[in-house]
């Protein structure tokens, strides 16, 4: 009887910890590949936009590329650590601003909709995932784009247990790509 109650009270214990283990440790901190691999997808994912309104609107198209080109070298060297979360907050913040434009103000722009607040989205889980909120530079946006940023920032990317930041933009980002026509040439490798 005393060794049932030996063995039994500590698996008790062991089972009653474990979820109250689990929930505060949450999940392991970022690494710099991480950050570079999402930096990097997110960039690409915003040129493959900035590639379908190019004829459309090739100032905006260019103001997209120069955002996603600012995020993936902020991104590129990014070391744990380092002061870099600063200019990567920067330069995504430059990204939304760029994003959230392209409903006020290129309306014809309309084809990539359905991309966009996936880019969001997946720029917004970098800063969280770097401990980082958006920098005072969006209170710059006009007030149409600001409504367009705010509405858009609702759109959450589902992750899936086992897949990186990374590969859950990339399959929420592809998954749309290939519903709409116009899109397919966006779907990211």
């Amino acid at each position: 009887m005393k060794l049932t109650r030996f063995l039994i009270s500590p698996l008790i214990a062991l089972l009653v910890m474990t979820p109250v283990t689990m929930v505060t440790t949450g999940c392991p901190s970022v690494t710099s590949t991480q950050v570079q691999q999402d930096g990097a997808t997110i960039a690409q994912a915003v040129e493959n936009i900035a590639a379908l309104i190019q004829t459309t609107n090739p100032t905006l198209a260019a103001n997209l590329t120069k955002a996603a080109q600012a995020l993936q070298q902020a991104t590129a060297n990014f070391q744990v650590g380092s002061g870099a979360t600063i200019i990567i907050a920067d330069s995504a913040t430059a990204v939304e601003v760029a994003l959230a434009a392209l409903g006020p103000v290129c309306p014809e722009c309309a084809v990539v909709a359905p991309l966009v607040p996936i880019a969001i989205a997946a720029i917004e889980t970098l800063l969280n995932t770097l401990g980082v909120g958006a920098p005072a530079a969006t209170a710059a946006v006009s007030s149409a784009a600001s409504a367009n940023l705010a509405r858009l920032k609702g759109y959450k990317i589902a992750h899936r247990f086992g897949r990186s930041p990374e590969g859950d933009l990339t399959a929420a980002w592809n998954k749309t790509a290939t519903m709409y026509p116009g899109l397919t040439t966006a779907v990211l490798k």
